[in-house]
């Protein structure tokens, strides 16, 4: 099974299912998808750039390990 969220990135602070005024704003877009039963992102779409330590810290929050 595979599970998806979509997460923002803005003013330092990582956001999960964005509605429209936090899409709107002017921070960096993740789509995510895992996979429940292995240790997979069979998807990461990322619409804007982010270090990879932040990349990090929002997937890590996300998706529990």
């Amino acid at each position: 099974m595979v599970a998806a969220c979509s997460v923002g990135y803005l003013e330092s602070t990582p956001l999960l299912d964005l509605n429209h005024l936090e899409e709107s704003g002017d921070g960096a877009m993740l789509t995510l998808g895992a996979h429940t039963n292995l240790d997979a992102l069979p998807l990461l779409q990322l619409d804007d750039k982010l270090p990879v330590d932040t990349l990090e810290t929002v997937r890590h929050g996300v998706v529990e390990e």
